[in-house]
C-alpha cells in the first residue's frame, strides 16, 4: 500500500531543529516499513548471497548525524542508510499531489542555483513520460536563488530534499536513490530537457534487455549540434587522440576513440563503455553512484562499477534530449573549477595503474591544455575579444603540472 504523501512543508527559513525533526519523522514514519521492504528488494544477488553465507556479518554502526538526518535514516535499515545525509542539515518539502511510492521510475534531478531552467526541466521530464508511472525527486544542493520557491510553486507532485550544504552531484543523487521507490532510476541534469517519450524509451530499453544496467540518451546542444554523450573508458590513447583533435577529423571521428563524436555513431542502439549522466536511466540495483569526487567523472565510474557487477552500458539514440552543459557550475563556480575537477578525476583514474602511467596522463593533459590555449588564444587575438576558454585551459595546464591535483 502506498505511503501517504508528505503533508508538511519545511523550508530553509525554519530554524527550529526540533520542529523540523518532528515534521520529518511524521512524514516518513508512515512509509518507513514500505521503504525498508523496497530497500531490501533492491539488494543485488551477489550481496544477498554474501549476507546469507555469512551469518555473523553485520552492518557497520550508523554514522552520527544531526537530528533531521537521523530521522530520515530511521526509515532505512542500518546497511541501507543514506550516508550522504550525515553531517548535513536537511529540509524535506512536500509540493502536493499524490505519493508515487508505487512508481515504476524514479526520476532524480540535482539542482544548485538553477532557477532559470528548473521549471522547464521539470516540464520536459513530465512530457518525456507518456507510458510509465513515475515519481520526481529533486535534491537541491543549497541553492541561494529562487530554485526551491519555483519548485514549490509548481502544480503536480515533486518530492524535494533541500540540503543546507552543497555535497556534490554523486552524493546528492545517492541521497535520492535511498528514498526512491521505482524499480528504475532516471537521472536528468537540471539544465537538460528530455524530448517527449525520452525517458519512456530509456526504460523500455532496460526492460527489453535484462543484461543492461545503464542506458543513456543521445544529447544535443540548444543549437541542434550533436553533444557527445558516450565513449570509451579513459586511456592514454584516447586522451592523446582527443588532445590532438583527431576526434574532429572527418573519417577518424568514426573510430569512436575517447568518446563518440561522430553523428553516424548515434544511428543505432549500441553497447558502450559509459554514457553521460546528464540524461540516462538505470536499474535500481545499479545504484548508488561512486561518490569519489565532488563532481566530474561520476558517470564513468558508475559505468565501470556496473561492468564489474556484470551489467552492460548501452546508448539508445532513439531517446533524445537537449543539454546545455555546465549551466549550474558556470553560474556558481569560477570557470576554472570544472577543469580542475577534470584533472583530479583523470589523474586519480590513471593513478590506479601506477605512478608512471599517471605521469604519462599528466603529459597528455598538458598537451591537451597547451594546444587549446594556442588555438583559442590565437582566435581571441584575431577576433579582438577575450575567450573564456583561455582561462579554463590555463587552469587545466596548471593542474596537469601541479602535484597537488589530487588534493580535495
Amino acid at each position: 500500500m502506498a505511503a501517504d504523501p508528505i503533508d508538511c512543508a519545511v523550508t530553509r527559513s525554519i530554524v527550529d531543529d526540533h520542529h523540523v525533526e518532528l515534521c520529518v519523522r511524521a512524514a516518513l514514519a508512515r512509509g518507513a516499513r514500505e521503504r525498508v521492504q523496497r530497500a531490501g528488494d533492491r539488494v543485488t544477488p551477489a550481496k544477498r548471497h554474501h549476507d546469507d553465507a555469512d551469518p555473523s556479518h553485520s552492518p557497520a554502526p550508523p554514522i552520527r548525524a544531526p537530528p533531521v538526518a537521523a530521522a530520515i535514516a530511521q526509515a532505512y535499515p542500518p546497511d541501507q542508510q543514506p550516508t550522504a545525509v550525515s553531517g548535513y542539515r536537511l529540509s524535506v518539502l512536500g509540493t502536493g499531489g499524490e505519493s508515487k511510492d508505487a512508481a515504476l521510475v524514479s526520476v532524480v534531478v540535482v539542482t544548485h542555483n538553477n532557477s532559470e531552467m528548473i521549471g522547464d526541466c521539470l516540464q520536459a521530464i513530465e512530457g518525456s513520460l507518456r507510458k510509465h508511472d513515475a515519481e520526481i525527486i529533486v535534491v537541491d544542493n543549497a541553492s541561494s536563488d529562487r530554485t526551491l520557491d519555483l519548485i514549490s510553486s509548481r502544480s503536480g507532485s515533486v518530492r524535494v530534499v533541500a540540503l543546507q550544504e552543497n555535497v556534490g552531484f554523486a552524493a546528492a543523487v545517492n541521497l535520492a536513490i535511498r528514498g526512491a521507490g521505482g524499480g528504475y532510476l532516471a537521472l536528468v541534469n537540471s539544465d537538460a530537457f528530455p524530448d517527449p517519450g525520452c525517458i519512456d524509451e530509456l526504460v523500455d530499453t532496460l526492460e527489453r534487455n535484462p543484461q543492461v544496467g545503464i542506458v543513456g540518451a543521445k544529447l544535443r546542444y540548444p543549437s541542434g549540434r550533436l553533444q557527445p554523450s558516450a565513449g570509451t573508458f579513459p586511456s592514454l590513447l584516447g586522451g592523446l587522440w582527443v588532445a590532438l583533435f583527431l576526434h574532429r577529423v572527418p573519417g577518424l571521428s568514426r573510430a569512436g576513440i575517447g568518446f563518440l563524436a561522430d553523428e553516424r555513431l548515434y544511428r543505432r542502439t549500441r553497447r558502450v563503455d559509459w554514457v553521460s549522466g546528464a540524461v540516462c536511466a538505470a536499474r535500481a540495483d545499479a545504484g548508488p553512484l561512486p561518490a569519489t569526487s565532488f563532481m566530474y567523472g561520476e558517470d564513468v565510474e558508475w559505468a565501470l562499477a556496473c561492468r564489474e557487477a556484470g551489467w552492460e552500458t548501452w546508448l539508445a539514440p532513439a531517446a533524445t534530449a537537449i543539454h546545455i552543459g555546465r549551466a549550474s557550475v558556470d553560474r556558481s563556480q569560477d570557470r576554472r573549477f570544472a577543469q580542475r575537477q577534470r584533472a583530479r578525476f583523470e589523474l586519480a583514474w590513471f593513478a590506479r595503474r601506477g605512478p608512471r602511467v599517471q605521469l604519462a596522463a599528466r603529459c597528455v593533459l598538458f598537451i591537451h591544455a597547451l594546444l587549446r590555449l594556442l588555438v583559442y588564444g590565437g582566435l581571441s587575438v584575431l577576433r579582438g575579444r577575450s575567450d573564456p576558454r583561455v582561462t579554463e585551459y590555463a587552469a587545466l595546464l596548471r593542474a596537469a603540472m601541479s602535484f597537488d591535483s589530487l588534493a580535495a
